[in-house]
Order: C-alpha cells, then sequence, then structure tokens
C-alpha cells in the first residue's frame, strides 16, 4: 500500500490526479480480544477485511482504489481519483456499513465500529507520507471525538 500511495502522490505532484487516503482503526479492539480472545479478534478482522474488499467495487469517483492491512487492527484505503468531499462521503458510507456488520465467532454475535481519518493530497504536500501523516492525525481525531466517526481535513 505505500509503494502504491507512493506511486499516486507522485502523480498528484506531477499532473493534480486527485488522491485521497484514509486511515481506519477498529476502535476498541483490544475489548473485542479480551471478550471474544484472539480468535473472535482475528474473526472480527477478517469480516472487517471482506466488507471493505466488497465495498470498493461500489464507490463513486474512485478508480482502482485499494485496501490494506498495515498493522494490528489499523488499515488504509487508497482511493486514487477522488476528492477529499467524495472520499469523506464515500468513507461514512463504509463506516456505517461496518457498524451494521454482525461478526459470528462460534456460537457468540457482536459487532464493531470502525474511526476513519481522510486526507486528500494538496499541493503543500510533498510526498506520500505528508499525506499518511494527516490521515492519521485526522484518525487520531475521531477517535478522540468519540470513535464510530470520520474526520477529515473538510467539515464532514
Amino acid at each position: 500500500a505505500f509503494y502504491e500511495g507512493s506511486l499516486h502522490a507522485e502523480a498528484f505532484l506531477e499532473n493534480g490526479s486527485p488522491f485521497a487516503l484514509a486511515a481506519l482503526d477498529v476502535d476498541h479492539f483490544k475489548a473485542i480480544n479480551d471478550e471474544y480472545g484472539h480468535a473472535g479478534g482475528d474473526c472480527a478482522l477478517k469480516h472487517l477485511a471482506a466488507a471493505c474488499n466488497s465495498f470498493i467495487p461500489t464507490m463513486r469517483q474512485s478508480d482502482s482504489a485499494m485496501f490494506a492491512r498495515i498493522g494490528g487492527e489499523e488499515f488504509l484505503l487508497l482511493m486514487p481519483g477522488m476528492k477529499e468531499s467524495g472520499a469523506l462521503a464515500e468513507c461514512d458510507r463504509l463506516r456505517r456499513q461496518i457498524a451494521q456488520l454482525a461478526v459470528r465467532h462460534g456460537d457468540q454475535h457482536f459487532g464493531m465500529t470502525v474511526s476513519i481519518g481522510v486526507a486528500a493530497m494538496t499541493k503543500a504536500d510533498t510526498n506520500f507520507d505528508d499525506l499518511l501523516a494527516r490521515a492519521d492525525g485526522n484518525l487520531y481525531r475521531a477517535k478522540h471525538a468519540g470513535r464510530n466517526r470520520v474526520v477529515g481535513d473538510l467539515p464532514c
């Protein structure tokens, strides 16, 4: 995801091709692991990945979007061709879809929510790391604002 993100960032810098990025984190994932065990946490992550991968073809305005796990319960959604306003709307639609998931692990059922930070390349960005830092900062703003929300540089 980092390599692909760097390519899309370079394309923006060279010709202005829109590129947005979302950083996603499962809310209270440690509590899921504590209550349902690591196997339950793994099951939740598999459900999340399946939901996100099936969501990608339904996205508007983004060509060749990509979903990737970058560690633990942290994920990136690369959205080439998309400006921030569209990315905010699509990520909120994804957030609502994830909140409706029913995770089944053995005879246990539970749900989960995600917090999402969104950013789009701007002329002030010099590389993908700049974009990633802003998306990550917006993710932490989403968590501090109460979780289960999408936060970007633009008002949502």
